[in-house]
């Protein structure tokens, strides 16, 4: 098993990568355990365990897009200016907690992130890893 702790002010996040074949009969999904209960999310659909842990929980419905209505939504979005279902920020912020989790499992050692710079702090060994090096003359 592989586990990584994120701590935020004011509560912690555990992740762990563990081997299963389905979950309450769902397939491939994720699934989130906290103090109170859980939720499991696939592409289809949600599971809350207690039922009504939160009000107005849906398990099915408009709130899921399917994988091919993602390209249907990203065209209809360029057209109407709108943001899409999986808008660049909402993707750049959740690849990038995996990733920093990636980054301390190889180095083997507690990080600090500084999210608003997007840097860690006071450690280059570890900020190498947030780039590549370019090819003359190409830089950012």
């Amino acid at each position: 098993m592989l586990q990584v702790v994120y701590e935020f002010p004011g509560s912690t996040l555990t992740w762990s990568q563990l081997s299963s074949e389905s979950y309450a009969g769902k397939g491939y999904g994720t699934l989130f355990r906290g103090t109170q209960g859980s939720l499991y999310v696939n592409r289809e659909s949600m599971v809350l365990e207690p039922e009504g842990l939160a009000p107005g929980y849906r398990s099915e419905g408009e709130f899921f897009i399917r994988l091919e209505e993602h390209h249907t939504n990203f065209f209809e979005c360029m057209r109407t200016r709108q943001l899409p279902a999986a808008d660049v920020e909402i993707g750049h912020r959740s690849a990038s907690v995996c990733l920093l989790g990636n980054i301390a499992v190889d180095l083997r050692r507690r990080l600090v992130w500084d999210g608003e710079n997007e840097r860690f702090v006071g450690d280059e060994q570890a900020n190498r890893y947030l780039y590549r090096p370019y090819r003359a003359p190409w830089h950012l």
